[in-house]
């Protein structure tokens, strides 16, 4: 799940894990050292695992993120999905090839979720004639 900050990632995902039925496990990453959107999704979540300090595709070793996959794609987890919350500065191009890619055996990509803040993005985000690359790996595109 890609977007800019304040765009309702963390809103989305709020919503998802109130969906009766599924576990879902996630990864949060937070661009600052405080990790604030994992402590803002962990009392309602499956299992969570969390980087911070950074974008996680500019982190190096993307900031243990292939470690973070491991841990919850493990069979004894049961868990029916695994999001990604990336930061507000990641980029989805990225944040998709890092897990097609990834080296965890029990993970592939499901789809690259794009939020949008229907207030603010022609003003902050959209500001060119073409529409921003971002869009062009998205399966989904959100709009709040």
């Amino acid at each position: 799940m890609t977007g800019y900050l304040g765009a309702g990632k963390t809103s989305l995902l709020n919503h998802l894990l109130r969906a009766p039925g599924a576990r879902i496990g996630v990864v949060v990453n937070d661009f600052g050292t405080l990790n604030v959107d994992a402590a803002l999704v962990s009392g309602q979540i499956d299992e969570v695992a969390g980087i911070s300090g950074g974008c996680v595709c500019c982190l190096p070793d993307a900031g243990g993120f292939d470690d973070a996959l491991e841990k919850l794609a493990h069979p004894r987890l049961r868990l029916d999905a695994i999001v990604v919350e990336a930061s507000g500065a990641a980029d989805p191009v990225t944040l998709a090839r890092m897990i097609r890619f990834s080296g965890v055996e029990r993970v592939r990509p499901g789809g690259v979720v794009e939020v949008i803040d229907a207030v603010e993005h022609f003003r902050t985000v959209d500001t060119w004639p073409d529409p921003p690359l971002r869009y062009a790996a998205a399966t989904l595109v959100v709009i709040g």
